[in-house]
């Protein structure tokens, strides 16, 4: 079963437990979209917790005033911006090189991510289907169990 929904808000790890008893979960963001910036803030908040509440040091990937600044502009030459904005440590010419060692939850930086070239190499058929189509240029995926 695949559920697609276009506002979908997983706050905890909980609820993501129950919607994966039935299946694949899929959020599709646009790249460019309001939505995107959303899930940009999203992930901007959840990491700063992060840098708080757990003392984590991974701050150099935390958003600047600056970036904030430009968190509304559209920027119509990217694939994701989402991924640019997170500043991956484990990607080379936009990329994936190095596994995560471990997907967090509450983490989308940590997440596996994919360009669509690289959706032939991904075990989920939905998405090695997208491979060569223009509508998925990049994969953000989160894989809990």
């Amino acid at each position: 079963m695949c559920v697609l929904f276009p506002l979908f808000l997983v706050d905890s790890p909980r609820t993501l437990a129950d919607l994966l008893c039935i299946g694949f979960v899929y959020r599709f963001i646009s790249t460019g979209t309001i939505e995107e910036k959303i899930f940009q803030r999203q992930a901007n908040k959840q990491s700063l917790s992060s840098a708080v509440v757990d003392e984590k040091e991974d701050v150099e990937r935390h958003f600047s005033l600056d970036a904030l600044r430009k968190l509304f502009l559209f920027n119509e030459n990217t694939l994701c911006e989402t991924h640019e904005t997170f500043k991956c440590k484990r990607c080379k010419d936009g990329r994936q090189f190095i596994k995560a060692p471990a997907l967090l939850y509450g983490d989308a930086s940590t997440w596996n991510h994919f360009t669509n070239g690289e959706l032939r190499n991904n075990h989920d058929d939905l998405l090695r289907a997208e491979v060569g189509l223009p509508e998925v240029s990049f994969v953000f995926q989160y894989i809990s169990h």
